[in-house]
C-alpha cells in the first residue's frame, strides 16, 4: 500500500478528540481501544483533518479542556502518514495516523 507524508512540520488547532475502537469482521464495534483521534483545523488552508494516533488510550487533552479554554489550543504531529482508501460510496479518502502527538508551543 502507497504511504505518503503529509502535513509536515505543522501546527493544527485542536478541534475534538475521542477515543477510537476496534470492530470486529462483521463490523461491529468492540470495546478495544485502539488509540486516541484528533479532528484539528489548519488557520491557513481551512482544511480539517482526523487524525489518529495508535497504541494509546490516553488523550494529551481531553474535549472539555477544547471547549473551555479561553485560548486556542494547538497540537503537532509526529509522522503523519496518508494512506488512500476506498470508502462504501466508491470515492477515494485518506486515512491520516501519526505516531504521537504533543501540544504545540
Amino acid at each position: 500500500m502507497m504511504k505518503l507524508m503529509l502535513i509536515p512540520d505543522s501546527k493544527l488547532l485542536a478541534l475534538k478528540v475521542a477515543q477510537y475502537y476496534r470492530y470486529d469482521e462483521k463490523s461491529a464495534k468492540t470495546d478495544e481501544v485502539l488509540g486516541v483521534k484528533y479532528t484539528v483545523g489548519d488557520e491557513h488552508t481551512f482544511e480539517r483533518y482526523t487524525i489518529k494516533v495508535p497504541g494509546t488510550s490516553t488523550p494529551i487533552v481531553t474535549q472539555a479542556k477544547i471547549d473551555e479554554s479561553p485560548e486556542r489550543i494547538y497540537l503537532t504531529f509526529d509522522d503523519i502518514i496518508a494512506k488512500p482508501y476506498k470508502n462504501h460510496r466508491g470515492d477515494i479518502e485518506l486515512s491520516l495516523t501519526a505516531t504521537s502527538v504533543s501540544l504545540a508551543k
